[in-house]
């Protein structure tokens, strides 16, 4: 072989390992971008969770409020004269709708 053509086939050898090398480069650029919207896809998901979940917590927290005030009526009520003054009555209903269910 001679020496020309010897040096015809390394200049081709070298210009496909340079193909192979810029479309590797041009895959690795592509996938790092997909990469990079998809961070930002989940960087966004994921403040909007961070949001619902101070939203739910404040829900909770005005629930718990609401929670606490409801129980301290039912105190107040079972504390009050009315209630205590109408527990005999309450009595006969239970016992009355008690034998109403049996007939």
């Amino acid at each position: 072989m001679t020496e020309s053509k010897s040096l015809d086939i390394e200049a081709e050898e070298v210009r496909r390992r340079r193909a192979v090398l810029f479309q590797a480069v041009a895959d690795y650029e592509h996938a790092q971008k997909d990469a990079a919207r998809r961070i930002a896809r989940l960087v966004a998901e994921m403040e909007q969770e961070r949001e619902q979940a101070v939203q739910l917590r404040e829900t909770i927290a005005h629930h718990e409020v609401d929670i606490a005030d409801l129980a301290q009526s039912i105190v107040q009520i079972r504390a009050s004269a009315s209630w205590r003054f109408t527990l005999p009555l309450r009595a006969v209903g239970r016992v009355i709708r008690r034998i109403a269910g049996r007939s």
